[in-house]
């Protein structure tokens, strides 16, 4: 059996008594969930002329600005908590993760209050086309939401 994605990074963000102990039903649930995102992201972006613009609301251990082959121009922006951001970046540089080079990476602190502003300061525009993803796993299902405008 083939993997639906394989993803490089995650395994520096878990403890590895965590490894073995994944609720195996509801990992199946958040890959399918991600490679679902994962393709729609790519597939637009992909479409998209010029200068593309991906925004990212995260909990800050998203590893899909350096595992997904983004195209040239991709503006990634990822909206999450500062200091979750902070320690997964670390931990993401130390096992060598990197941004490709004709992309751009930002990070929006979800803390910053006005995330639009926040935005626009990185540059950001409202009038060229952009793609929005969120993914968010809880305790009792996955919920995924992808949003393009």
């Amino acid at each position: 059996m083939h993997p639906l994605f394989i993803d490089p990074y995650a395994a520096c963000f878990l403890p590895p008594y965590t490894k073995k102990e994944l609720d195996i039903d509801e990992q199946q649930h958040y890959c399918l969930a991600t490679k679902f995102i994962d393709d729609k992201l790519l597939e637009i972006a992909k479409r998209i002329d010029g200068l593309k613009q991906v925004v990212l609301f995260t909990d800050g251990m998203d590893t899909r600005p350096y595992r997904l082959n983004w195209p040239t121009s991709t503006m990634i922006f990822d909206v999450s908590p500062e200091k979750v951001f902070e320690i997964a970046y670390d931990k993401l540089q130390g096992v060598g993760a990197r941004i490709p080079k004709s992309c751009l990476f930002f990070h929006i602190p979800v803390e910053s209050g006005d995330i639009e502003q926040h935005l626009r300061s990185k540059g950001f525009s409202g009038n060229r086309p952009s793609i929005w993803a969120m993914q968010v796993m809880s305790v009792i299902r996955q919920i995924s939401l992808f949003l393009c405008n």
